[in-house]
């Protein structure tokens, strides 16, 4: 069985906490040791080392910057005043993402088409449970404050940044181009009959979401290792997102 992580904030710590997933989450926490990491943001819980321990193959790696009325402290820079400002802090995490990517091209791979996912999966489903396997970036854009015009959406795309959730927010997303946004064309495998792939986001405990995902088994909204051990039981041989 693996693991699809569908949301980690990961370049919101690596830009806030100078936090580095290459490294163990133990190697990290004991590197923010004397620090106010832990107080601002709790210990942290992920790192390559451990993802390749829970088969965590594939992570949505979201862009997530907060208007500035949601500003956490004066340590925290991930906030917005207008779009523009949006628009800058949320390429900013994109370019973290590729930064990661670049510096670690054994451990980190951006999946922004169907060959690369499939060269991806392919890695783990491998009978070598042991090898050192690249764990998968999907980007995705979580607000979508940072897209000033419909006529950006073309930019992002270019830029991997096709994937997104909570459009609501953004009127200049609604309609056709919300529609078009979670088209999710470019991983959808070829012969999928045009399904659209939603993200929910957190429902009420045990409540099924309203998303399906070719090839893989939706997880049951429960906390992460109630996930693993029902699903596990039911679909041993099925990736799972959760």
């Amino acid at each position: 069985m693996i693991i699809v992580d569908a949301h980690q904030d990961l370049a919101w710590n690596i830009l806030t906490f100078d936090r580095n997933y290459a490294r163990s989450a133990a190697e990290t926490r004991e590197l923010e040791l004397g620090t106010d990491i832990s107080t601002k943001n709790d210990d942290t819980l992920l790192g390559w080392p451990d993802f390749q321990k829970g088969q965590v193959a594939l992570i949505f790696a979201t862009l997530f910057v907060a208007p500035i009325k949601a500003k956490l402290g004066e340590w925290d820079a991930q906030h917005y005043e207008d779009a523009n400002e949006a628009n800058v802090r949320y390429n900013a995490q994109l370019d973290a993402y590729y930064r990661l990517v670049d510096d670690n091209p054994d451990k980190f791979q951006l999946v922004l088409d169907q060959p690369t996912l499939q060269e991806v999966l392919s890695k783990w489903k491998s009978e070598d449970i042991v090898a050192d396997r690249p764990v998968g970036l999907i980007p995705l854009m979580e607000g979508a404050e940072g897209v000033r015009a419909p006529g950006e959406l073309e930019e992002w795309w270019g830029r991997g940044a096709d994937h997104w959730t909570r459009l609501d927010g953004n009127p200049l997303l609604r309609g056709d181009a919300r529609t078009r946004s979670a088209d999710f064309r470019r991983l959808r495998p070829p012969g999928s009959d045009g399904q659209l792939w939603i993200f929910a986001g957190y429902q009420p405990h045990g409540r099924e979401s309203c998303f399906s995902i070719p090839g893989f088994v939706r997880g049951p909204d429960y906390c992460l290792p109630c996930q693993r051990q029902i699903l596990t039981q039911r679909h041993p041989e099925q990736p799972v997102f959760v």
